[in-house]
């Protein structure tokens, strides 16, 4: 499996770490994460970093306690689903 140039570049570390072939079958991968608390969160971060394809399901609104302690909310979101397909 070749990767090209940019994932190459792109992701120059992690194929010094488990080599192209693992590389190249992450950016195939597709996950599904449910319920987005902090582990899910930071799960999703790193698969995404990781060259996954993610599909975010939790329809739980966003609330103020969400917007103080996850990165990823801006108060603006406050009232929102958190991430629903």
């Amino acid at each position: 499996m070749a990767l090209s140039d940019h994932a190459n570049e792109l992701y120059d570390r992690q194929i010094r770490l488990w080599g192209a072939e693992t590389q190249a079958k992450l950016g195939k991968a597709e996950v599904l994460v449910v319920g987005m608390d902090q582990v899910a969160l930071d799960l999703a971060k790193d698969l995404v970093l990781s060259g996954c394809q993610l599909t975010l399901l939790d329809q739980r609104r966003v609330e103020s306690e969400d917007v103080r302690t996850v990165f990823l909310y801006r108060s603006a979101d406050e009232g929102h689903e958190v991430a629903s397909t």
